[in-house]
């Protein structure tokens, strides 16, 4: 709702998402993944002929971003190294077993979280340019993810000291 009302209330031509998420690969934790795009990990309609996840709305499964690439070298340049990379969204909460497992092998993707996916919908409908960038936080498949999930503090030091950075560069180049 909120990158809905930036859309048509103050007209803004770019949405940078700030987020951690859960990891399906040994990624450290704390390392930047700037999004390539997100999928819908927990849309269904495959019993009408649908593609797994497809919104419909849109008729699209991948919610590319703007421009992953040049968003890592830039927060590299500025000494924040990022990796690119595929960021599965949905309404659960990841966690170790089956679903996950589904998620990875269906979706390939590095990451899960669950809020970039209806931020890149929103922004592709009102077409706004959207960067996302998360830090890992946990690592779905450890057998201690539920500790890491609740000590993500290096998470968030990471994330904070490279967002402020990233969209002020962001904006310089927008100009």
């Amino acid at each position: 709702m909120a990158a809905e009302l930036l859309c048509l209330r103050y007209g803004v031509d770019l949405i940078l998402n700030a987020g951690v998420a859960g990891c399906f690969t040994d990624l450290p934790t704390g390392t930047l993944v700037v999004a390539s795009e997100f999928v819908q990990h927990d849309v269904d309609t495959t019993a009408v002929g649908d593609p797994i996840g497809l919104v419909s709305t849109v008729n699209q499964v991948a919610f590319p971003t703007w421009q992953p690439e040049r968003c890592a070298e830039l927060l590299a340049s500025l000494g924040h190294p990022a990796v690119t990379g595929r960021v599965s969204t949905g309404d659960w909460f990841a966690v170790k077993g089956q679903r996950a497992e589904w998620i990875r092998d269906t979706f390939s993707p590095l990451l899960t979280e669950m809020e970039g996916g209806a931020i890149a919908q929103v922004c592709l409908r009102n077409g706004v340019r959207f960067v996302s960038v998360k830090s890992v936080s946990d690592h779905l498949f450890s057998d201690s993810q539920a500790d890491e999930y609740f000590d993500f503090g290096q998470a968030l030091e990471a994330l904070g000291r490279a967002v402020l950075p990233l969209a002020k560069a962001l904006q310089k180049a927008g100009r």
